[in-house]
């Protein structure tokens, strides 16, 4: 079979070989119905939790609203433009609790660098992008093959020569027989750069101490100073739902999942929210019994209840918000605990 692409006097020629593309030999026999198909089919190779990345314009057929109602899906939906709204709407009406929506002012190209380098996503999946970032579409493309283990490309046929002239081995056309290409990319990636988003500017080999073990079956975090070996937990870091203007779930709902924190977890000696991963309608503390901390638990709380006070000052200036809160996060804890 042959397709000829055009676009801009450009002409490309795709020679495929074969019609019929099997992307993990789930399907020996059978031709995959959609794109979606083929996504779903790497999901149920998960034997734990599992965090997926949907990066799309609002008017995007989404994928995250089935994908989430797999138990052990935490969706991420990032959106390219605005339209929160009747996603948000969507969500509520099928009862989805472990969907989180992103709706940031202007993407660009640092705010999806800072996000590869402190988050690791099991798998993403990347809506056609060609038309959004333009000229920054090929360090775009990086940022996205730095997200995790997994990513999908969705490409319009207009744009699928812009997308085969990015030359790289791991990057695959695996279905060719629907209204959108679909590219497939599989790395393996070993290390957090840095621990929150905020920390992008940091030095490259900041985040050796941040290393990750991941397989279908398990998710390992392994730190370094101090030494420490847990299970990845599925989601984001609450810092990372700030800076990226997490629309959903809203405040009243981050609130009352953040008071519930004292009554389902032991002492926390430092619950700062970027001790906290977000999961949708459930929040869960990270990185218990760090010896290099004492704060006061009620007291974190009570700050962190009080950043997600419904103002909607996060979602005009993220930065400016984090920025205070951090400046004031530990604020007489190392005095007090010494009476």
């Amino acid at each position: 079979m042959i397709y000829i692409f055009t676009k801009k006097r450009f002409l490309s020629f795709v020679i495929i070989l074969c019609s019929h593309v099997v992307l993990f030999g789930i399907k020996e026999n059978n031709l995959y119905s959609s794109n979606y198909e083929h996504i779903e089919s790497l999901v149920n190779k998960y034997t734990i939790d599992v965090t997926i990345l949907e990066i799309a314009n609002a008017e995007d057929e989404l994928y995250s609203f089935n994908l989430a109602k797999k138990s052990n899906c935490v969706c991420i939906i990032l959106l390219m433009n605005y339209g929160a709204e009747p996603i948000i709407q969507r969500i509520k009406s099928e009862k989805l609790r472990n969907v989180i929506v992103l709706e940031p002012r202007d993407l660009d190209g640092q705010m999806l660098y800072a996000l590869s380098k402190c988050e690791h996503i099991d798998i993403s999946i990347i809506h056609d992008y060609f038309d959004y970032f333009k000229n920054q579409w090929r360090s775009t493309t990086d940022s996205f093959f730095n997200l995790g283990t997994h990513a999908f490309f969705e490409v319009a046929y207009d744009n699928a020569p812009t997308m085969l002239s990015y030359k790289h081995a791991n990057l695959k056309m695996i279905e060719n027989r629907f209204k959108n290409l679909l590219f497939y990319y599989q790395t393996e990636k070993k290390y957090l750069e840095i621990a929150r988003f905020t920390q992008f500017n940091k030095p490259k080999n900041f985040g050796q101490n941040y290393e990750i073990k991941a397989d279908f079956n398990e998710k390992l975090l392994l730190k370094k100073n101090p030494e420490t070996v847990s299970n990845w937990i599925a989601g984001i870091n609450l810092i990372t739902f700030v800076m990226l203007r997490g629309v959903y779930p809203d405040d009243d709902i981050i609130r009352n999942e953040i008071l519930m924190l004292e009554k389902c977890f032991p002492y926390h000696n430092d619950l700062i929210i970027g001790n906290m991963v977000i999961q949708g309608e459930t929040i869960v503390p990270i990185d218990f019994n760090d010896k290099r901390r004492n704060a006061n638990m009620p007291k974190m709380l009570d700050r962190a209840v009080n950043f997600f006070n419904g103002d909607n000052f996060r979602l005009k200036n993220p930065t400016e918000k984090i920025n205070t809160y951090y400046k004031n996060a530990h604020k007489n804890d190392k005095k007090k605990n010494k009476k």
